[in-house]
């Protein structure tokens, strides 16, 4: 009776890892979004006034270099953009709210806040279902650091670049999500 308990187990674990090895049904894997199709984003300064009343500041930038900046990481990092306005593709939406920032390296007492910075952009994703179903962007992207620091545009725009990438695969690959350096 044992010797049959025995081999009826043996059976069992050799069947189980049989079914382990069984090769899965063939799937044409999704293709990744901003990596295998081209993704867009744009920047729309509607909120702060158009882009025409965007001027440079001495301390934080070109607010205009935005776009720029945020598309130069995606390419640097492996990602595809395009200009297109097409419903096919994935498509960021950043809207920049501009205000008042500190322009004192650090503050003292009389605290100059006459520099003007990107304070916050609000990140809307547009596209089909199937692709924007797993982007999980913050709606708001605060330019904060401690101190009551703000980022360049230049860097602001790596920071947005990093949490668009985290939304499109770092999370799920495990990944920390971005912080902000100043």
């Amino acid at each position: 009776m044992r010797a049959h308990r025995r081999s009826f187990l043996a059976c069992c674990v050799l069947l189980g890892a049989g079914a382990l090895f069984v090769p899965a049904e063939a799937q044409d894997p999704a293709p990744v979004p901003c990596r295998e199709l081209p993704c867009n984003v744009m920047v729309e300064w509607t909120r702060a006034g158009g882009v025409a009343a965007q001027v440079p500041d001495r301390r934080y930038g070109n607010p205009t270099h935005l776009e720029q900046s945020v598309k130069g990481r995606l390419t640097e990092r492996g990602f595809v953009s395009h200009k297109s306005t097409d419903g096919q593709n994935l498509r960021f939406l950043l809207i920049p709210s501009v205000g008042r920032a500190m322009c004192d390296e650090v503050a003292g007492t009389a605290t100059d806040m006459s520099c003007r910075a990107i304070l916050e952009v609000e990140a809307r994703v547009d596209g089909p279902d199937e692709l924007r179903r797993d982007v999980d962007l913050p709606s708001r992207i605060r330019n904060r650091c401690p101190s009551e620091k703000v980022m360049g545009v230049d860097r602001l725009g790596i920071f947005i670049g990093d949490w668009i990438i985290y939304a499109l695969e770092g999370r799920a690959n495990g990944e920390r999500r971005p912080v902000a350096r100043c």
